[in-house]
């Protein structure tokens, strides 16, 4: 009796693999697959729409958790919450090897037994373009915002500050964020040095009223009303911990009349 045949998997034994899937687990897959499409395809027949068409191994379950949280994490910590949040995995790293326990099993399964992508090496690799990624995109974001903060800000390019006027960049700050020109030695000696403490007023402004913004202080109230909530929530630990110093400080001179005696 005919019937399909199926090319035979192959192993390599000699190049280690990112995505490493045993015969053993190929096989396990295949009948895993087919028993589920016999019973989706009963539900199918009594009217029911299966949820699930793609049958997974334990090991490839791991695999695509840890491909999605790998895709954002910036740092192993980071990366333990998602699997552990999303996915309820397990990470555990131990003699810089990593180690991850799906949610139906008992035993850990290591980063060897799943692919080279799935190695310390690999993942801390990730992790730091990750967070590269993250910062240029953050630097990109304050770049496009910078020009329009203000209504009264003048339109130039940043690597031109010719066009930037004295007035502009002559703010009188309590906060110290601009630096004063009118009153900055160097700047008056070198030219080059003026200009280079223009592009970073100018930047430094735009940052400032970019922050205003994310916060949402509409006005110097609002301003002043979150700084003295900071400061009340800090008065209290700050008494304690003098009191403390005070009582450690009583401890410590009757120690010396002891020692006295």
């Amino acid at each position: 009796m005919g019937g399909v045949i199926h090319p035979l998997h192959q192993v390599d034994l000699l190049t280690p693999a990112e995505r490493k899937i045993t015969e053993k687990e190929y096989w396990a897959q295949r009948r895993g697959q087919e028993k589920l499409d016999e019973l989706n395809q009963k539900m199918k027949e009594d009217g029911i729409t299966p949820k699930e068409t793609r049958y997974q191994t334990e090991k490839q379950f791991l695999r695509d958790a840890i491909d999605d949280a790998a895709s954002t994490a910036q740092s192993p910590e980071e990366f333990s919450k998602i699997l552990d949040e999303k996915y309820h995995i397990i990470f555990k790293i131990s003699r810089n090897r990593y180690s991850y326990l799906h949610p139906g099993r008992k035993k850990y399964i290591t980063e060897r037994n799943l692919g080279t992508r799935y190695t310390e090496d690999f993942l801390l690799k990730a992790f730091e373009e990750n967070t590269k990624s993250h910062r240029e995109q953050k630097e990109e974001i304050l770049e496009q915002q910078a020009p329009n903060t203000s209504t009264d800000l003048p339109t130039v390019p940043f690597s031109d500050t010719s066009a930037i006027s004295t007035p502009f960049i002559f703010i009188k700050s309590d906060l110290r964020l601009v630096i004063d020109l009118q009153t900055c030695i160097k700047a008056q000696q070198s030219g080059a040095y003026a200009q280079k403490v223009k592009l970073t007023n100018l930047k430094q402004m735009a940052q400032t009223v970019a922050y205003i913004q994310e916060h949402g202080y509409n006005s110097l109230d609002d301003f002043h009303v979150e700084l003295n909530q900071a400061s009340d929530q800090t008065s209290a630990p700050r008494k304690s911990l003098k009191d403390t110093e005070q009582q450690l400080k009583d401890v410590n001179e009757q120690i010396e009349k002891v020692k006295d005696l």
